[in-house]
């Protein structure tokens, strides 16, 4: 119970049991302070409500701050004591109330998603670029929300919330819920259950075991990373995969490329069942075997421990380099940060200068290539991408993105109805400073490279010596965001256009819902990705970027 709650019920109560014995008194006296003393309950319950909002559960102390009144128009003796007595009944069953009452002091939900969705409508700047049809999500959500209003369920509304978001495709629409608790528990309830083991389809289209649990049943079975899974449950593992949900990850940025989502989706699969599943799989015999696997537990652990395997960079702090050859280089981006000075000001020229000094180091050394590793670089400050693109571009001048031009009367950007395109405000350019020359650079992206990651892998891949690299493209979400608070979390959503020099869309995806910063090569994830990964614990990604590039 909250304790200004039990404060003012307290408070309530006293004055219920003191105007009670002061009733004989006050008649006495017959003073008009005393009178107004029956008026104090309901001035103290308004200060209270305006401080911290009405609440159902206080609706007894409320209306006994009201019966009080009574005793200030009548005055005699036995009135006021029973209005007394009245108000202190009202008012003790409100302690019981508070801790019974499952809506105690919750949000309203629905009026959440009303605001929310609102805002929205009026502020997303994608809705046409995307084909979002705002009615029919409306009509979709707003019954969902209504129910998780009536169950008062916190974690039913976060869960509903990441469903909804997911329909945008934009990796900068999200619901951030502020208590942890409920976001673990929704996991629990999202992802499923924990049999041992997560699943991945190969390039060939088999479906494997990967980041399999020693002593667990599907291991002293025999299942490795690795060995094919041809059943799960009774189902085949095609089917099973291509029927999963995957609209409620939201452990990363979600994924507006169709072919990022269905990398994953086996992923997801692997936490579908009850207490047990029957797991049909290849034996090393290479006949077929089958096991019963006992749930170990919610699988959301397992889940987040694969992805990480999948979509992680280079385990280093940001801006570091490290040498991977005598001819290869890394450079580790984790974002497009330097320090506070430089994300206050804009101005990035030390970050610039330590780059470069970095830079002609290394080709001092004889250094003939850079791989940037930018997987999961949860973007930042476009200031410091021009920093980064201007070193390293060949010698010239280059568009970077242009701007939309904002309706002061209509608090809009304008927008081209006929043309179905912003219409473009200023643009901004970069000058390639051409320090590392004609040297080979390969970028890595996962799924996880958003925002200002996306700006620079889609900035770079114009140059020839430039190679974008990855199991699957980035994220492919580049406008600027602003956001709604509720009690209970956030929602934040692209509201500020960036767009190309037709005034098109800057990077995002659109309805279609494909890759715009394209691979130059897609690494196969195959048997030799598996076991690099999961059984070696190798950045098969990185060793694959360096016999690329050196062989190249």
């Amino acid at each position: 119970m909250i304790k200004s709650d039990l404060y003012l019920i307290l408070t309530e109560l006293a004055f219920s049991i003191g105007l009670y014995f002061l009733a004989d008194y006050a008649y006495k006296v017959k003073s008009t302070k005393w009178k107004l003393l029956y008026i104090v309950p309901l001035i103290v319950c308004i200060i209270f409500i305006a401080f911290t909002g009405e609440e159902i559960a206080l609706l007894s102390v409320y209306i006994a701050a009201i019966v009080l009144l009574i005793g200030f128009s009548k005055e005699e003796v036995k009135t006021r004591r029973l209005v007394s007595a009245i108000a202190a009944l009202l008012i003790i069953p409100s302690i019981l109330v508070c801790h019974l009452y499952k809506g105690y002091r919750m949000p309203n939900y629905l009026e959440d998603f009303k605001e929310g969705f609102d805002t929205m409508k009026e502020h997303y700047c994608l809705a046409e670029h995307k084909g979002i049809d705002w009615d029919v999500l409306y009509e979709e959500y707003e019954p969902q929300f209504k129910e998780i209003q009536k169950k008062h369920d916190a974690v039913g509304n976060y869960i509903l919330w990441t469903k909804f978001c997911y329909n945008f495709h934009d990796g900068h629409v999200a619901y951030i819920v502020k208590d942890e608790a409920v976001m673990d528990k929704a996991d629990e309830i999202m992802y499923g259950n924990d049999y041992g083991l997560s699943l991945m389809t190969l390039s060939d289209g088999r479906t494997v075991a990967v980041n399999v649990e020693k002593d667990s049943d599907v291991y002293n079975a025999g299942i490795r990373n690795g060995t094919v899974i041809t059943s799960w449950d009774g189902r085949k593992t095609e089917e099973l995969i291509n029927d999963i949900e995957i609209d409620f990850y939201n452990k990363m940025p979600y994924n507006p490329v169709k072919e990022n989502d269905d990398f994953y989706r086996a992923v997801f699969a692997a936490g579908t069942g009850d207490d047990s599943v029957a797991i049909t799989y290849i034996g090393g015999d290479g006949a077929e075997r089958s096991v019963s696997a006992g749930k170990l537990g919610a699988y959301a652990e397992r889940l987040e421990g694969t992805m990480g395997i999948l979509t992680d960079g280079r385990k280093a702090d940001n801006l570091t380099w490290h040498e991977l050859s005598d001819d290869t280089c890394i450079l580790r981006l984790t974002q497009m940060m330097y320090d506070t000075s430089s994300s206050d000001t804009g101005n990035f020229s030390a970050m610039k200068e330590e780059v470069r000094e970095n830079l002609l180091a290394l080709k001092e050394k004889g250094v003939k290539n850079i791989i940037i590793d930018l997987r999961n670089n949860d973007g930042g400050d476009p200031n410091f991408v021009i920093a980064i693109a201007e070193l390293l571009a060949p010698e010239g001048e280059y568009e970077y993105a242009y701007s939309g031009v904002w309706d002061e009367k209509e608090k809009e950007f304008k927008y081209d109805e006929a043309a179905g395109k912003y219409v473009v405000g200023t643009g901004v350019t970069y000058k390639g400073e051409g320090v590392w020359g004609n040297g080979r650079i390969v970028i890595l992206v996962s799924t996880g490279t958003i925002s200002a990651g996306d700006h620079f892998a889609y900035m770079m891949s114009a140059h020839d010596n430039v190679t974008i690299m990855g199991f699957t493209a980035s994220n492919c979400s580049g406008q600027a965001v602003r956001g709604v608070t509720f009690e209970d979390g956030a929602l934040q959503f692209s509201s500020v256009p960036t767009l190309n020099a037709d005034g098109s869309i800057y990077i995002d995806a659109d309805a279609s819902r494909q890759a715009t910063v394209p691979l130059d090569v897609k690494v196969p994830f195959d048997e030799k990705a598996v076991t690099a990964m999961f059984e070696n614990g190798e950045d098969y990604l990185m060793e694959y970027a360096k016999e690329y590039i050196e062989g190249k």
